[in-house]
C-alpha cells in the first residue's frame, strides 16, 4: 500500500485499476472491489482449532506462596480444562493426544 501512497481502503478505491495493477499484477480488480465494499465470496466456516488452552497467572501479591495453594490452583485449572475438553469431545468428536504444562517460577532475591 505504501508503494501506492495510500493508507485507507477509500484511498485505494479512488485509484485507477492501471495504477493498482502496476503494483499488484492480476489483482487490481479484486483489490479495488474489496476497497469499494464489493466482496462476493461466500462466508466460510472457521477451521477447528487444533488445541485447547487454559492458563493462570499469579504475579505480585497474588503469587502462590505454598504447595497447598499450588495444588488448589492446579486442580482448578485441570477442572476448567476438563470442562472444555468434554465440550469439544461432545461437539467435535475428538480428543487430545497430549498435554503440556508450563510453570514459571520467579524467585526474588533480596540483597
Amino acid at each position: 500500500m505504501r508503494r501506492l501512497g495510500v493508507e485507507t481502503a477509500g484511498e485505494l478505491a479512488g485509484l485507477s485499476s492501471g495504477v493498482v495493477e502496476g503494483c499488484f499484477p492480476g489483482q487490481s480488480g479484486y483489490l479495488i472491489g474489496l476497497a469499494s465494499g464489493d466482496h462476493n465470496e461466500p462466508v466460510q466456516d472457521r477451521a477447528l482449532v487444533k488445541s485447547l488452552g487454559n492458563s493462570k497467572t499469579f504475579f505480585g501479591s497474588s503469587a502462590l506462596q505454598s504447595n497447598p495453594e499450588a495444588r488448589h490452583w492446579l486442580s482448578q485449572l485441570a477442572c476448567e480444562l476438563h470442562v472444555r475438553y468434554q465440550a469439544d469431545l461432545s461437539k467435535n468428536r475428538r480428543a487430545p493426544r497430549s498435554l503440556t504444562l508450563t510453570v514459571h517460577h520467579l524467585s526474588l532475591i533480596h540483597i
